[in-house]
């Protein structure tokens, strides 16, 4: 699906995640804004994924409402911007700006 999609939005909390972020990160250039619950801790490896410009730093949430509210704010407009960045470069480098 990240393939199909503008940007991904990865929830920090689930089992499965270490699994899945390592395989699609480095395989699509779209930006990746990570979610995690406040009471979880971040898995220490995933900071090596932050030295990555268009992997953001962690969205923290207490809850659904929480998340919903950050949605709008904190979550797509920074990954919306990363899009936009890349574009404008994008058009540069192809003549197209």
């Amino acid at each position: 699906m990240a393939s199909l999609a503008r940007f991904v939005i990865v929830n920090l909390s689930g089992p499965s995640v270490r699994h899945e972020i390592t395989a699609t990160v480095d395989l699509y250039e779209i930006p990746f804004v990570p979610i995690l619950e406040q009471e979880r801790k971040d898995w220490s490896m995933f900071k090596d994924f932050l030295v990555k410009e268009r992997v953001l730093k962690p969205v923290r949430f207490t809850d659904q409402n929480q998340l919903l509210e950050l949605l709008g704010k904190e979550v797509i407009p920074p990954a919306e911007k990363l899009i936009e960045k890349r574009q404008q470069r994008l058009d540069e480098i192809f003549g197209r700006a």
